[in-house]
């Protein structure tokens, strides 16, 4: 994670979670993961250390997440509007 220590003199946040928070809209970048291998890696992380992403989501919010134990799952295509999108669930927890 990169920051701006002219404006926070420690890392902002200790927790990834917080970065979903309206606290932090509008204020993350990111470089596409389809495009920067480096930024795929990040993910992969998360869902191969997913115990800690799930144990750290309780600390977070004081929820137990119940995820699936396929991260590849996706559900059945949904209708949205006049969009189609598909489900899917990240393997945490």
């Amino acid at each position: 994670m990169f920051y701006n220590t002219e404006q926070n003199k420690t890392l902002p946040l200790s927790n990834w979670w917080g970065l979903t928070t309206p606290e932090w809209k509008n204020r993350v970048l990111m470089v596409d993961p389809l495009q920067s291998p480096a930024q795929m890696d990040m993910f992969v992380a998360f869902v191969a250390n997913s115990d800690d992403m799930a144990k750290a989501y309780k600390e977070k919010f004081g929820i137990v997440l119940n995820g699936t134990k396929n991260a590849g799952w996706q559900g059945k295509p949904t209708v949205k509007g006049k969009e189609r999108c598909h489900l899917v669930k990240l393997g945490l927890g």
